[in-house]
């Protein structure tokens, strides 16, 4: 191949074009949207394509790899002789010396020599060809027909551009900055293409270019193993290791010091004339125009990172370069992003930040997977990063997350006002929400243990010859086990140590922060991993505080206060699913008859039902959709249908559920029929059964997904091992029997059915599967947790309340915390006897601590119930006279909401003990004023309608003077119409009888008015007793009180007289 010049006199090639069928796949370069974020287009997904496609890409590829070598093989030769002579002049040429340019980049190829190599090379990666060898499918990448002699000799030259591509463009920009001397230095002419920032830049880019090339080629399907060179992949980690801890991660952190570095020498520090260091805001400047520039680079970053991905999952690598990709990755879950000052560097740094630690997950997960004996290094390499996790709100939980669907959508809440409905609708009844990365690691890890599924004869693993034909499928969940329990053990085991300095451990918080991000995840079904970390911290839990209580081990009391809060709120959450499950189940949909119907009514005809599932009424200019099966009105925005993109057919979630049913139930016949099963099962009966119907549409829903990301496609496998694992271990009648049971002939069907889905269908057949609407399969999923959800959160409630009794007071607290979460979530749970039982026993408690925690928990729930209120309340009335000054508190507490509860049956008891209290001058100050507030609130504090005169008569004098009586003026109340026809003056008449006959009943109960007496006394007295605190207060309020007092007199005037005349309500 001939090498032109061109007209700047450096060497230039004309390659063939490539075909037109390979030009439409050329993928576009990754760059920064206007947003700032990363907006990286990789090829498209590789497919199988003919014979004749991918030879001529080939083809076409080695003849651009010839004119690349040849150019730069000219370019070296015309350097070479340039510089050959001492004088410096070229032999036989008359104009003397003409030198020839070099490569912009530091090495042998242009930039645009590599761009355009970049796009031809990814082109032909996505030509992949699908030949059948021995019965099995072997794909075959067009690169592996590209001539090896041609591939063998562009390797070293990419090579040389990823070598070379040492720079530390921190320290340069430093320097560059210190040499100017001035504050006149233009940061961004540095940082243009003619500048010296630029073409780092520039080069830079090239050599992750380059690397990803190399990657391409190595790790094609098909290609020649012995093109994969270890010097090569060594330099490829080199680059990438120096890249993003020296530019990306600093960068992402805004951090000047971590940037510069501590082992900078001090000639490096920029400094001015004068020796005085550079102004602040000149170096801000300076690096914030250095970070977004680096930031630039993250497109060529990620790019290389999934290369390296693919290039694991295809190549066996040595431990130092798989501990080299692990410390990269781990390094990019360290930035803290709240550095940036302006709101919009730090979104920029946050997608970008994102965008790598997506790939960082990627590469972990794959080395995870394939390099099991690194498992348990790689997990414990977590915790020292979630020490240098950002802890700010703002970058705390950077990770976004699918979209969760809105509980007050999605539950069944009816009281939703329109405005919050339409809201909600507007985004398909989505919200978004975000997690720790690191928690999105630690799943995706969990996820990529799982292994396929295998069909196992039992043979002669057992000892009874009647089952020596009995098949079970292997345990696709075993390595996501360990790795879950091995992940529990190691984060509680660190939560248990002190702090360098004695206090609580450093890794409470993380714990606490990880359960959050877990339960958030844990209705989305590609977060399927989230059940088991949770079960397998809580059952950790378990068993260390169960070893706590029977003295085998010793504990932090931080400790177990953290972990018990852990289990309350783990608890809480399950009871929560469990109660909305119970309140609003997700049924299968009745049987339809066909009937004729109207195909021009409207929905608000007559007839028609228009019953969408956000209970809306308005139908008021609302786009609404007819279901073509049920012919139901649902409103476009509820179901993610909008006006100008109607399909020809859309059916709604139950219909959907019902094809289903038919379509499964053909299915399990013709597998019946082929196995020769069970001939007396009815497959449409079976497959009614709720749980298989919603596995098979949400496997749906995974199916169609997994076309789209590599993460749903671990998320489906991990689901179908989970289901296949449920199904094939039935539980043995005699739990002592080492025999397993002969599963059911349904079981093997549907494991059978599961097991033949295993593997991703046709494009065809997926367009063909039944789909829910995005509320639909939410409900799904909360129904199918709810159903595994139930077994644990029985074991873990009836765990917590057996350490309510435990003899350990450092146990027994936490577990009424822990309980009383719970119950806040579920209050039927207070009328289980076993709670009420452990409750009431909490109340007679050795410990203060507990009996006011059990106090603060009645408080809570006997508001809602007069049941249990009625039942505590003995042991209420009991708590005023407890040692404790907090039980005493609480019990005052829950007590002056209980009196202001109408029809409370216990009110006079009540404000009986109350008045005792408060007349005892022994009592704390504190619990004293409460208890004057109590029936301050109770018996004098009540709303004056307009139009009634405060200033009644005086009350009577007490030294034996004439008393008069306002009866009078009672019978003349009654006579001028004090009715209902006034409601408010009613209401307050009857509010004051009301108190008026509540004090006689005290009274009574007393059986004197000493009490009463000393505490109306202490209201009206100008100076109250001893150790009151709030005269100031009282003195205030005397005026009204006293006229209150007048009032309450007259009312007790006129309860006798209608008593007289037979006419009391009261």
């Amino acid at each position: 191949n001939m090498i032109q010049s061109s007209n700047s006199g450096s060497p230039s090639f004309r390659p063939p074009a490539l075909p037109t069928h390979v030009a439409k796949s050329q993928p576009k370069v990754a760059q920064l949207s206007s947003s700032g974020s990363p907006s990286l287009k990789p090829p498209a997904s590789p497919s199988c394509g003919g014979a004749s496609a991918s030879s001529k890409a080939a083809e076409h590829l080695t003849d651009l790899l010839d004119h690349l070598v040849d150019a730069s093989e000219g370019r070296r030769c015309a350097h070479s002789t340039s510089t050959s002579h001492f004088d410096g002049t070229d032999v036989g040429s008359p104009s003397g010396h003409r030198s020839v340019p070099l490569p912009t980049g530091n090495g042998p190829l242009t930039d645009a020599e590599i761009r355009k190599l970049a796009t031809h090379v990814a082109a032909a990666a996505a030509i992949v060809t699908c030949e059948k060898v021995e019965g099995r499918e072997v794909r075959r990448s067009c690169l592996a027909e590209v001539q090896s002699e041609a591939v063998e000799q562009i390797m070293p030259l990419l090579e040389e551009h990823v070598k070379h591509e040492d720079l530390n463009l921190v320290e340069d920009t430093v320097k560059a900055c210190k040499e100017s001397g001035d504050d006149g230095w233009d940061v961004c002419q540095h940082f243009s293409p003619s500048g010296e920032g630029g073409s780092h830049i520039s080069n830079l880019n090239s050599s992750l270019t380059c690397a990803s090339i190399l990657l391409q080629l190595m790790s094609a399907p098909g290609v020649d193993r012995k093109l994969v060179s270890e010097d090569i992949i060594s330099s490829i980690v080199g680059l990438l290791s120096r890249h993003v801890k020296k530019h990306l991660v600093p960068a992402l952190s805004c951090c000047h010091q971590a940037a510069i570095g501590s082992n900078t020498p001090n000639s490096l520090q920029p400094k001015m004339k004068k020796g005085k260091k550079v102004k602040d805001s000149i170096m801000d400047d300076v690096f914030k125009k250095l970070y977004s520039v680096l930031l630039s680079t993250t497109g060529p970053t990620i790019r290389v990172m999934e290369s390296y991905s693919l290039f694991l999952s295809t190549t066996l690598l040595n431990d130092a370069i798989i501990m080299n990709l692990t410390s990269i990755s781990m390094a990019l879950f360290q930035y803290d992003a709240s550095g940036h000052s302006s709101k919009s560097a730090h979104s920029m740094a946050m997608a970008c930040g994102h965008s790598l630690q997506v790939s960082g997950i990627d590469i972990l997960g794959t080395i995870f997977a394939k390099y099991t004996r690194h498992r348990q290094v790689l997990m414990e390499d977590i915790f020292p990063v979630m020490l240098k996790l950002p802890s700010g709100k703002r970058s705390l939980r950077s990770y976004p997350i699918r979209n969760c669907i809105n509980s007050s959508v999605l539950f069944g809440d009816k009281n939703l006002s329109a405005r919050v409905v339409a809201q909600k609708n507007k985004s398909d009844g989505l919200s978004a929400t975000c997690i720790q990365a690191i928690t999105a690691l630690i799943l995706t890890l969990v996820h990529r243990s799982v292994v396929p599924v295998r069909l196992k004869n039992l043979g002669n693993d057992i000892s009874n010859d009647s089952k020596k034909n009995e098949s079970r499928y292997t345990s696709g969940l075993g390595g996501c086990h360990d790795a879950a329990n091995f992940f529990g053990a190691q984060l509680l085991s660190r939560v248990n140590r002190k702090s360098e300095d004695g206090g609580a451990s450093i890794f409470r918080p993380i714990l606490t922060n990880i359960v959050d991000d877990l339960l958030t995840v844990q209705l989305l079904p590609e977060w399927p991993a989230s059940e088991m970390v949770l079960l397998a911290l809580c059952s950790q839990i378990v068993g260390s505080l169960d070893r706590a209580g029977k003295g085998e081990t010793s504990l932090e009391q931080t400790y177990i206060a953290s972990v018990t809060g852990v289990l309350g709120k783990v608890c809480s959450h399950m009871a929560t699913q469990l109660r909305l499950e119970r309140e609003s189940p997700l049924t299968m949909p009745e049987k339809k008859d066909g009937k004729e119907v109207n195909l021009t009514a409207r929905p608000t005809d007559d007839g028609e039902d228009n019953r969408c599932i956000c209970n809306r009424k308005q139908l008021t200019d609302t786009f609404l959709l007819d279901c073509d099966r049920c012919h139901r009105w649902f409103h476009g925005s509820c179901v993610g249908i909008q006006k100008d993109n109607i399909p020809e057919m859309w059916l709604c979630d139950e219909c959907t559920m019902q094809n289903c049913i038919v379509e499964q139930a053909k299915m399990f016949q013709c597998i019946n029929q082929q196995e020769k099963k069970d001939k007396n099962i009815k497959a449409e009966e079976m497959f009614m059964d709720r749980v298989i119907v919603f596995r098979q549409l949400l496997l749906n829903f995974l199916t169609l997904a997994s076309t789209k990301s590599k993460n749903m496609k671990t998320a489906r496998d991990f689901h179908l091992a989970k289901w296949i694992q449920s199904l094939d271990t039935p539980t043995p009648e005699n739990s002592n029997s080492e025999i397993p049971v002969k599963k059911s002939t349904k079981s093997k069907l549907v494991c059978y059915h599961f097991m033949n889905q295993w593997n991703l269908p046709s494009k065809t057949h997926i367009n063909r599967l039944q789909q829910l609407s995005a509320y639909g399969n939410a409900k799904i999923c909360r129904a199918l947790v709810a159903a595994e959800f139930s077994q644990a959160f029985h074991q873990i409630l009836g765990f917590i309340i057996k350490l309510m009794g435990d003899s350990q007071g450092t146990l027994r607290k936490p577990a009424v915390k822990a309980i009383s979460e719970v119950i806040k979530v579920d209050p039927s749970l207070m009328v289980k006897v076993t709670v009420r039982k452990a409750v009431s026993k909490c109340f007679l408690d050795d410990s203060i601590s507990v009996r006011e925690a059990a106090v603060t928990l009645v408080g809570s729930y006997v508001l809602n119930s007069p049941e249990v209120a009625n039942a505590f309340h003995g042991s209420l009335m009991n708590c005023l006279d407890d040692a404790g000054i907090s039980v005493r508190k609480a019990a005052c507490k829950i007590l002056r909401d209980m009196v202001s509860i109408k029809g409370y049956k216990g009110r006079t008891s009540a404000c009986t003990k109350l008045l005792q209290r408060g007349a005892n001058l022994k009592e704390e100050d504190s619990i004293r004023d409460m208890i004057h507030d109590i029936f301050v609130e109770l018996w004098f504090k009540f709303e004056v309608p307009a139009g009634i005169n405060l200033a009644s008569p005086s009350l009577p004098p007490t030294n034996g003077a004439n008393v008069v009586t306002p009866g009078d003026q009672v019978l003349s109340r009654r006579k001028s119409g004090v009715n209902s026809s006034n409601v408010a003056t009613f209401q307050y008449w009857k509010k004051m009888g009301e108190a008026a006959m509540q004090m006689v009943e005290c009274v009574s109960v007393l059986g004197t008015s000493n009490f009463l007496l000393s505490f109306i006394r202490g209201i009206l007295s100008e100076i109250g007793g001893e150790k009151d605190s709030k005269v100031k207060e009282r003195l205030k309020r005397k005026e009204q009180v006293e006229s209150h007092c007048a009032n309450l007199v007259a009312s007790l005037i006129e309860e006798l007289i209608t008593r007289e005349e037979g006419k009391s309500s009261l």
